[in-house]
């Protein structure tokens, strides 16, 4: 996990480089917020996976279906709190 926060650091500080731009820190806060929710999301969807194998079998016979089912529950799951 360091690792992939120091390299948005570095690709942050690259940019900024390349673009000769002085860009906010917010800007970076903003980004590592996005990392994190769509870390959460995709842990939610592997969760949900482990706990409803039969899922990946909806996904492949009613694609729209089993991945409204598989978003809907992933999104669900983000919003409990540890």
């Amino acid at each position: 996990m360091q690792q992939a926060i120091e390299r948005i650091v570095k690709a942050y500080k690259a940019l900024r480089r390349i673009t000769k731009r002085d860009m906010p820190t917010e800007l970076l806060k903003i980004v590592l917020r996005e990392v994190k929710h769509i870390a959460i999301h995709e842990l939610a969807h592997a969760a949900l996976h482990t706990v409803c194998p039969e899922l990946r079998r909806l996904e492949e016979k009613e694609p729209t279906l089993g991945t409204c089912i598989d978003e809907v529950a992933a999104r669900a799951f983000r919003g409990i709190r540890a």
